[in-house]
């Protein structure tokens, strides 16, 4: 703000009611906050010169550095030998403790490039992929970007 001399800055639990975890007088606009846990906070930032003070703005953020467990791969079983027609994937995905989480389904073809990268809205995915050798797994991301990936197996569409 104009005509601030420095910010008070305050981290709180939960919300900008709950108990303090971080405040400082800042002559900056940035704090790092490293070695903060996990967890959801408010953190609010107060505009102060030598005659006057601005309110407290509030904003919530949540901290999340763990990463999901791995989603696990159901079919096709490892090295798997399938007719030339259509089949499904099918998976448990990863969870997280703090987040929601998204996964994506890749399928590599024997030249070691994608030829399905897609974000999936089940645990299931009907697909043909014509005769050859392939690789596939599971990718989940939590709302933080914490990313795991399953086992990788492979497939043969005899």
């Amino acid at each position: 703000l104009d005509g601030a001399d420095d910010y008070r800055f305050e981290l709180r639990e939960g919300s900008q009611t709950g108990s303090v975890v971080l405040a400082q007088i800042l002559a900056d606009t940035e704090v790092d906050l490293i070695d903060v846990a996990e967890g959801t906070y408010a953190w609010g930032v107060q505009a102060q010169n030598a005659t006057s003070t601005s309110s407290f703005s509030y904003r919530t953020i949540r901290v999340d550095r763990t990463v999901p467990s791995a989603p696990a791969l159901l079919a096709p079983v490892a090295n798997a030998m399938l007719p030339n027609m259509p089949f499904n994937f099918q998976w448990t995905s990863g969870m997280d403790a703090l987040t929601t989480t998204m996964d994506s389904l890749i399928v590599v073809d024997s030249t070691s490039l994608p030829i399905r990268q897609l974000l999936a809205t089940t645990t299931t995915y009907a697909d043909s992929l014509g005769i050859g050798t392939y690789t596939w797994y599971v990718r989940t991301i939590d709302e933080a970007g914490n990313g795991t990936s399953s086992v990788v197996r492979a497939l043969t569409i005899q």
